[in-house]
């Protein structure tokens, strides 16, 4: 099993645009310094936070809007009952705080689940603090360089993250019309 789970803050404020995190950054990807474009909303969503997984992972019938790649690394996907799963590739996800601006990514291997999973292990890697507690504003993830948080939200016996699911589209390219779910 390799380690690939990659999570960026990038950030917007008076009109510069910058990525705060770990793991590698694909420069075009992020679009550092671009500024002729926007992000379009594809709809409200959830994505479980799940403590015990070794990978971030994605529904492969989920999420058209955002690019299939092969994974950069050789994966073996194994369920938690032994059944080994099939591994389509990655999806880099974008998604922020519904209302809010600042817009994060998260790299997902793309395989047979039905929600979106991702790892705490990954996201403590990548310089964030995973934080549970009695109290729905005990739960979130916050940034160590750059402060910012993200509600988690108890539903049944697991933690989710409610975000906006957003795609870069410059402004030279029509918008998608569609949901991330």
């Amino acid at each position: 099993v390799g380690a690939c789970a990659v999570y960026n803050v990038e950030w917007e404020e008076g009109g510069l645009r910058g990525v705060v995190g770990g793991g590698p950054v694909d420069r075009e990807a992020c679009k550092i310094g671009a500024t002729d474009g926007t992000y379009v909303s594809l709809g409200i969503g959830e994505v479980t936070v799940d403590s015990a997984a070794d990978e971030s992972c994605w529904p492969e019938d989920v999420g058209g809007a955002f690019e299939l790649k092969p994974s950069k690394h050789n994966i073996k996907l194994v369920a938690a009952n032994g059944t080994v799963m099939r591994h389509a590739g990655e999806k880099e996800i974008t998604f922020r705080n519904p209302g809010e601006n600042g817009v994060m990514a998260m790299t997902f291997q793309v395989t047979e689940v039905r929600k979106a999973l991702a790892v705490v292990h990954r996201l403590t890697e990548k310089g964030n603090i995973v934080q549970f507690g009695p109290e729905e504003h005990h739960c979130f993830i916050k940034n160590i360089v750059t402060g910012k948080k993200i509600q988690m939200f108890k539903k049944g016996r697991s933690y989710v993250l409610r975000v906006e699911f957003v795609k870069w589209i410059p402004n030279s390219q029509p918008p998608f019309q569609g949901q991330a779910r």
